[in-house]
C-alpha cells in the first residue's frame, strides 16, 4: 500500500530534520554520503557538498576504507548499531561523538541513517552554558509577552503559532481561539488583497517590510487601522519558512510617537539579542561573522580576518581571544603598517645587547611577550618581504631568534591576521610570499564593509549615541526617523569608523533628548572622492530621500515626491518599499 504524504507534512518533516539539534546523516552502500542536515555541517566544519565528496571512513577515526565492505556487512546483519569515538573535523580538530545508526529501505536501496551528538563526556561545561541558555530564553519569553506591541509569529502557510498578550488583548481573543488560524481571516477583504499582491512579494524578495498600513477586525466586529513590520525566513530557493510581524494599531494624534517608539523598541531588544560586546550586527552578514567567530575561537588555528580600514577587524580579533582557551593572557597587537621597514623586525622578534647602535640592553619581541597566549597582526600585508620569511619560520616551526642572537627561542602562539589588501594579488605581483599566504589563509574571515550591512545602522547609531552620550553626561533617548533616514541613506566609504565619528560629533551638538536630523553632518552636497561611486541602488535612494525631503516627506499631489521625480505615486511607493525607505509623513491621495 502507498502512503501519500500531503506537501505541509513533508516539509515540516524536512524542516524538522534540518533543524534537528542533533547531527543527521545518510550514507549509501558505497560509504559516500548522500544527504545531511545543518547540524552535522556545523558540527564539523564542512558544507553539504564538501561531505557528498567524503567517504565516512574519511571522518571516522579507527575506520578504514579499504575495509568498508566488511563494516557494511555487519551493518546489515546487526540493523541498529552504536559508535563511540571521534569525528575529525574541517581543521583537523577531533571531537568525540555518539552515533546511533540503522538501515534504511528507500526504493531498491538500503541507506545506513545515523543521528550524531556530541559525547557528554565532552561536554563538563554544557550545564552551565544550557542554564545560561535558559536564562537568555526566559528572559526573551517574558519580553515577548509583555511587549507594548502586537507580535505574531507564522508558517509558511500563514498560519498562526504564536501570538503575545497585547495581540490578544486588542483583538479580544483567547489563546485558543487564534492559534492555526490563518492571518488573513483577521483582516478586511482589500486589506487580504493589499497582502497577496504587495505584502507576500515584498517578503520573498527581501525577507523584510517595514510600516506597511492595512485594517485588522477584532472580535467585536470593529476594524481597527495598524502599521506592519516583518521579517520572514527563507529557503534557498526564496520561499518563506516562517514569519515574525509586529503590528501597531495607529493613531493619527500620536503618529509621531508610534514610529519613535516602534524605532526605539526593536532596537533596544535587537542591540540586546545580536551584540557581542562592541560587535553589533542583526544582518546576515554579520551573523555568518558571528557563527565563523564560534566555530574557530577554541582551536589554535591562524585566522586571517579580511576587510575594509574601519570595518572592525581588531573587535573581531579580540572577541576570537576572549573565547578561545588563552583568553587569560594578554592578546599582543602589532600594527605591521605602521612600523618603519628597519624596525619591523626587532618589534617583531626582540633584539640581544650590542645588536646595533643604542641596543644598551636586551628586549624581548612582541611574539615573546604573546607566548601561551595571542597575537594580532594588524595590516600583515605591509610587511617587507625579508621579514615575511621570519614570520613564516615562526608559523611553520614555532621558533624565533632575536636580532644580533644565535639562540633558538621556542614560543606557542595563536596568530590572528588582518588585511584590506588583496593579498593574492600581492602574491601575483610578487609582494606578498605564496607560502605564508597559504599558512595566514587557514580559516579565513571576511567583515563585510556597512554598506553591505545598511541594516545594521539603526542598531549601531543606537549603540553609539548612547555611549557617547553618556561620556558627555547628556540623556540623549532617541534618535529622529528623518535622522535615522539620513544615516541609513548613506553608503559609509568609511565604514563602522566613520559611522561613530558622525554620530560623536552630532552627540556633541544635540541639546535635547532627541538626536535630530541636523545633528547628522551628511548631506548629498558632500564632496566624496571620485572612487566612491554609488551602485545604482545608493543612488535613486539618495534620489528619493531628496525629493522627500524637498517636499516636506508629502508623496502625492502637485507639491508631492512623485511629481518631482516624474512617477506616479504606487511606483514611487512601491521604490520606497524595496529600498526600505519609510513615509514618516504622506498624502492620503
Amino acid at each position: 500500500m502507498e502512503i501519500k504524504i500531503d506537501s505541509h507534512r513533508q516539509h515540516l518533516a524536512q524542516y524538522t530534520i534540518e533543524q534537528a539539534p542533533e547531527g543527521v546523516f545518510w550514507v549509501e552502500p558505497g560509504g559516500y554520503f548522500i544527504k545531511v542536515n545543518f547540524r552535522f555541517c556545523e558540527q564539523l566544519g564542512y558544507s553539504e557538498e564538501e561531505l557528498q565528496a567524503l567517504h565516512i571512513c574519511d571522518l571516522l577515526t579507527g575506520w578504514n576504507k579499504s575495509r568498508w565492505s566488511k563494516r557494511w556487512q555487519q551493518i546489515r546483519n546487526q540493523h541498529l548499531i552504536y559508535y563511540e569515538g571521534g569525528l575529525i573535523t574541517r581543521l583537523g580538530n577531533v571531537v568525540n561523538v555518539e552515533i546511533s545508526a540503522c538501515l534504511l529501505k528507500y526504493g531498491d536501496e538500503e541507506l545506513m541513517c545515523g543521528f550524531v551528538r556530541e559525547s557528554t563526556r565532552r561536554q563538563k561545561g554544557a550545564e552551565a552554558l544550557m542554564a545560561e541558555l535558559k536564562e537568555s530564553v526566559d528572559r526573551f519569553r517574558i519580553l515577548y509577552n509583555n511587549a507594548p506591541v502586537m507580535l505574531q509569529a507564522c508558517d509558511f502557510e500563514t498560519r498562526l503559532f504564536s501570538v503575545n498578550q497585547y495581540w490578544l488583548q486588542t483583538m479580544g481573543y483567547q489563546w485558543h481561539e487564534v492559534i492555526g488560524r490563518q492571518t488573513l481571516e483577521f483582516m478586511t477583504e482589500p486589506t487580504r488583497n493589499d497582502v497577496a499582491r504587495k505584502v507576500l512579494p515584498i517578503l520573498r524578495q527581501t525577507g523584510t517590510i517595514h510600516d506597511f498600513e492595512y485594517q485588522l477586525i477584532q472580535k467585536s466586529g470593529e476594524v481597527i487601522d495598524v502599521a506592519l513590520t516583518a521579517v520572514s525566513d527563507l529557503d534557498k530557493d526564496g520561499r518563506i519558512i516562517r514569519t515574525l510581524s509586529m503590528l501597531l494599531p495607529i493613531s493619527d494624534r500620536k503618529r509621531a510617537e508610534r514610529l519613535e517608539s516602534q524605532n526605539t523598541y526593536l532596537r533596544e531588544e535587537l542591540i540586546s539579542e545580536f551584540s557581542s560586546g562592541e560587535i553589533i550586527g542583526s544582518s546576515a552578514p554579520m551573523q555568518e561573522v558571528f557563527r565563523n567567530i564560534e566555530m574557530v575561537a577554541d582551536t589554535d588555528s591562524t585566522v586571517l580576518l579580511l576587510g575594509e580600514t574601519g570595518t572592525g577587524k581588531e573587535l573581531i580579533a579580540r572577541s576570537i581571544h576572549r573565547r578561545s582557551n588563552r583568553k587569560d593572557g594578554m592578546m599582543v597587537k602589532v600594527n605591521c603598517g605602521a612600523l618603519p621597514s628597519g624596525l619591523v623586525e626587532n618589534e617583531l622578534f626582540g633584539h640581544e645587547k650590542g645588536a646595533f647602535t643604542g641596543a644598551a640592553t636586551k628586549q624581548k619581541g612582541r611574539f615573546e611577550l604573546a607566548d601561551k597566549s595571542t597575537i594580532f597582526l594588524d595590516e600583515v600585508g605591509e610587511l617587507p618581504l625579508e621579514t615575511q620569511s621570519k614570520l613564516l619560520r615562526v608559523l611553520q616551526d614555532r621558533e624565533l631568534e632575536r636580532v644580533g642572537g644565535t639562540e633558538t627561542i621556542k614560543v606557542d602562539v595563536r596568530i590572528i591576521a588582518a588585511t584590506n589588501r588583496d593579498l593574492e594579488e600581492a602574491v601575483k605581483k610578487n609582494l606578498f610570499r605564496p607560502d605564508l599566504y597559504y599558512r595566514l589563509n587557514i580559516f579565513p574571515i571576511r567583515i563585510p564593509p556597512l554598506r553591505e550591512r545598511i541594516d545594521d545602522v539603526p542598531l549601531l547609531a543606537k549603540y553609539f549615541i548612547h555611549k557617547f552620550a553618556a561620556r558627555m553626561g547628556k540623556k540623549i533617548l532617541s534618535i529622529n526617523p528623518r535622522a535615522m533616514d539620513k544615516l541609513v541613506s548613506w553608503d559609509w566609504p568609511g565604514n563602522v569608523r566613520e559611522l561613530a565619528n558622525i554620530l560623536e560629533r552630532g552627540a556633541i551638538l544635540c541639546k535635547g533628548k532627541t538626536l535630530q536630523a541636523e545633528h547628522i553632518g551628511l548631506n548629498s552636497d558632500r564632496v566624496t572622492n571620485i572612487d566612491q561611486i554609488p551602485t545604482l541602488e545608493q543612488g535613486e535612494r539618495r534620489l528619493i530621500l531628496m525629493a522627500l525631503e524637498k517636499c516636506n516627506g508629502r508623496l502625492a499631489g502637485s507639491k508631492g515626491a512623485a511629481d518631482l521625480l516624474g512617477v506616479n505615486r504606487s511606483t514611487l511607493w512601491s521604490r520606497m518599499q524595496k529600498l526600505g525607505i519609510k513615509a514618516t509623513r504622506h498624502a492620503n491621495a
